[in-house]
């Protein structure tokens, strides 16, 4: 509980948070703090270059290429046991080891126009990851002895062998080895390009929101989380009263203003798809001192966005 700027007793007030750039802090004090699709007359869906997404990009990318790489790798180990009736793990990683470095197999370079319907981007790119895996150990073992599949060991084995192979050295020693020396081979681009359009997908959503968030248990984690990710020292932390969301004139269809929401992607966030106008948003004298509780709740340490310079 809080008192307002006259002195007049507690008012009940919910806030949220949003933490930028002192650069995009000043842009927002002339035309109020509004998505990147917003602020590209709706002509594009990037990402803020500056915003804490794409921060968080540049930093986790290639850790999630790695990561869809290694998926391959453990799907063809888990293919090769069970059809090859193989039951040395070390042994099969090798098989695939050696079949991966000295079997060259064309990439052909996805062709999906993603929607902005994050599931059903994200089950279409499910749906060509798994025709990728299939094509690629059909590659793979052109001609090889291998008998018939045998039937499917149930869920138990796949969760087993999947984990075994996940966390086995030789499997990390391969996709570094590939990561390392291979840029053009067909695992290594299957992860490059199956992390890039998770991002993309990611990308297209976020661009349409401005996003928070609020006064909870999370909040000093979320400070922390976004000071890192935006990477810079010049940054500017601006709340709003959560009751000032979604309540601006936007000449949309009142059945359909959803006002403030639930960011479903990240549990302690908040998004709007609307502008923010500056005169409703507040700045924070000192960003550094916000996980004070006493110093972030104090009506004194805040001021209007048009005083900022």
């Amino acid at each position: 509980m809080e008192h307002d700027y006259a002195g007049q007793g507690p008012i009940d007030t919910k806030w949220c948070y949003h933490l930028t750039s002192r650069e995009a802090a000043l842009q927002i004090r002339q035309g109020g703090l509004s998505s990147a699709y917003e602020r590209s007359n709706k002509t594009s869906a990037k990402a803020d270059p500056r915003g804490a997404f794409a921060q968080d990009r540049l930093l986790k990318e290639a850790d999630k290429a790695q990561g869809k790489l290694i998926a391959l790798l453990v799907d063809m180990c888990m293919r090769l046991e069970a059809q090859a009736r193989m039951s040395d793990r070390a042994k099969v990683i090798d098989e695939v080891s050696k079949l991966v470095k000295e079997v060259d197999v064309h990439y052909e370079p996805w062709h999906y126009a993603i929607s902005g319907d994050s599931r059903l981007d994200y089950d279409k790119t499910i749906e060509l990851e798994k025709s990728r895996m299939n094509s690629y150990w059909q590659a793979l073992t052109q001609g090889l002895p291998l008998p018939e599949p045998t039937a499917p060991q149930g869920a138990g084995w796949a969760s087993g062998a999947s984990r075994h192979y996940r966390m086995h050295r030789k499997i990390k020693a391969l996709a570094a080895e590939l990561l390392g020396r291979q840029h053009e081979s067909f695992p290594v681009r299957f992860g490059r390009e199956a992390a890039q359009y998770h991002y993309d997908i990611e990308e297209k959503v976020t661009a349409h929101y401005v996003y928070f968030f609020s006064e909870d248990q999370h909040t000093q984690q979320c400070y922390e989380d976004y000071r890192k990710k935006l990477n810079t020292a010049a940054l500017v932390m601006l709340r709003v009263r959560e009751a000032d969301l979604g309540t601006q004139d936007t000449g949309k269809d009142k059945s359909t203003d959803k006002g403030v929401e639930q960011d479903m992607a990240e549990f302690r966030g908040k998004k709007t798809d609307k502008t923010v106008p500056a005169e409703l948003l507040q700045y924070l004298l000192d960003h550094s001192r916000f996980i004070d509780p006493h110093y972030r709740s104090h009506p004194a340490n805040w001021r209007p966005l048009s005083e900022l310079s």
